[in-house]
């Protein structure tokens, strides 16, 4: 793409509108059951691996955070 004048991508970008929802489980609630267990079983299992979830905001995002994103 890059040889006929296109940039080439190499990121992702999602927009997700929160619409009134004050915790996560209150997004949950807007899903169907199969929908919410499949997300919550996700979960679970990234959590058995290890992985850590930590919500930042506002001025708790340093550049590092950005770089990494």
């Amino acid at each position: 793409m890059g040889e006929s004048g296109f940039l080439q991508r190499t990121g992702e970008q999602f927009h997700w509108p929160n619409n009134g929802y004050k915790t996560f489980d209150d997004f949950l609630a807007t899903l169907t059951s199969r929908k919410r267990k499949s997300i919550k079983r996700e979960r679970k299992k990234a959590l058995e691996n290890g992985v850590q979830i930590e919500i930042l905001t506002g001025d708790d995002l340093k550049e590092e955070h950005w770089d990494a994103f």
